[in-house]
């Protein structure tokens, strides 16, 4: 699996990536949109920065995972960029088992 790696390419947002709105926080939900936006490639790396740009409901995200977990998602509890961003790097299992072609 690859994570495209890119600082200053621009990110669409596919029409799938819009139906996972971070509402239902948590279990099979969130797993299904964070391997959704993989699928789809709609997450990027920027070195550099050490950050990911997940593709968001409305707009891009940007997400930290070192030294501590952070997401421009004003969400209260684990959002599913954050998840996308764990899986896209193999710190989090696909419950899923999707297949990544990229």
């Amino acid at each position: 699996m690859e994570v495209s790696s890119s600082s200053s390419s621009a990110m669409s947002l596919s029409n799938d990536a819009t139906h996972c709105d971070g509402r239902a926080a948590g279990g099979h939900y969130t797993t299904h949109c964070a391997a959704r936006i993989i699928a789809n490639g709609n997450i990027c790396l920027d070195p550099r920065l050490h950050v990911f740009t997940v593709a968001g409901t409305m707009e891009p995200c940007v997400v930290r995972l070192f030294p501590a977990t952070s997401c421009s998602y004003p969400a209260s509890s684990q959002c599913y960029h954050v998840l996308a961003a764990k899986m896209a790097i193999g710190l989090q299992d696909n419950a899923l088992n999707v297949t990544y072609y990229m």
